[in-house]
């Protein structure tokens, strides 16, 4: 029989399973860390909390209560005993979503619903009546992606020293559309954005600016921006035209002396794939040349790149140095 939870926060809802006799009161702490940085264009607070959904399991894996609220603390009662949480935070879940933990772990988000708020996920373990306070470490389901200044040198290209660079646009191709709440789930995206190139979606407000600045030689653009993608599993690259899974990249798609060019920078980790809830922050590109022909294309060895790269969690950063 499904009966009131015994929720303290008058502004939480949730059902709960049975009632014990004797119970041990638990304040759940949701616990995200760090504020980030704003984006350049219109995105929603970082580390905004709109709603979140907690799910108590006891140590059999039965589900003893739900918990929604819109605060990130949480107080219930519970009998004496081992038990799993887990919340879902600006996920839109109600508490009669979900029976079992394995249905948590594989529920899918869509990158557009990231526009407004971003999903975290995270779970813990507590026993009753040892600990008192259960703090949960909510882990966003998206990363950052950071471009902070753009230099423009053309030391090295006497014919270009004339010319003017017009930064059209900045966007990520090649990202995955849906994720997984539990990011260790064997989950296989069945839908890609920008596959190869910028296409016009939902999701713009994550993966696309629209800049239209020039930067003539010797120059600085420094007006950051910023990006937002779900993790990408892929550790191996292509660049076939033919469509296949591959890394996600931040492109500057620009004009240089009347032609299109592109700058594409693969968005990974040195261990491979492009993680979740990472910041992943490229602190200077600096151009000296063309780029390559298409937004997927790889450059040319005449045209070589360097990275250098330090993966943290979102609280630190991604460093990668380029040159083109």
């Amino acid at each position: 029989m499904l009966i009131c939870c015994t929720a303290l926060l008058c502004s939480c809802d949730g059902h709960s399973i049975g009632t014990p006799a004797e119970t041990y009161e638990v304040t759940f702490v949701l616990d995200g860390g760090g504020a980030g940085s704003s984006r350049a264009t219109a995105v929603a607070d970082e580390t905004a909390l709109s709603e979140m959904c907690l799910y108590v399991f006891d140590a059999q894996g039965v589900l003893v209560e739900a918990v929604a609220s819109t605060s990130a603390s949480v107080v219930g009662n519970y009998a004496a005993g081992d038990y799993n949480v887990y919340a879902l935070v600006n996920c839109g879940a109600g508490v009669t979503d979900f029976v079992t933990q394995a249905d948590i772990g594989t529920a899918v988000r869509s990158l557009e619903s990231q526009v407004s708020d971003f999903s975290m996920y995270a779970s813990a373990g507590f026993a009753v009546p040892e600990v008192p306070v259960c703090t949960i470490p909510a882990v966003r389901m998206v990363s950052k992606v950071e471009l902070r200044k753009v230099t423009v040198d053309f030391s090295s290209r006497p014919g270009l020293t004339d010319s003017t660079l017009t930064i059209d646009a900045i966007y990520v191709i090649n990202a995955t559309g849906r994720s997984v709440l539990d990011e260790g789930r064997d989950y296989v995206p069945d839908l890609w954005l920008n596959q190869r190139g910028y296409v016009s979606g939902g999701a713009d407000g994550l993966l696309y600016d629209a800049v239209n600045v020039s930067v003539d030689d010797g120059c600085v653009y420094d007006t950051p921006h910023y990006y937002y993608c779900f993790q990408n599993d892929c550790v191996d690259d292509t660049h076939s035209p033919v469509w296949s899974p591959r890394h996600t990249r931040l492109v500057l798609d620009c004009t240089l002396a009347g032609r299109k060019t592109y700058y594409p920078i693969d968005i990974i980790s040195p261990e491979g794939g492009l993680l979740r809830n990472r910041n992943y922050r490229i602190n200077e590109l600096v151009i000296t040349g063309f780029g390559t022909d298409g937004p997927d294309e790889p450059i040319v060895e005449a045209q070589s790149y360097r990275i250098a790269a330090n993966v943290t969690d979102w609280e630190g950063t991604y460093t990668i140095s380029e040159e083109f």
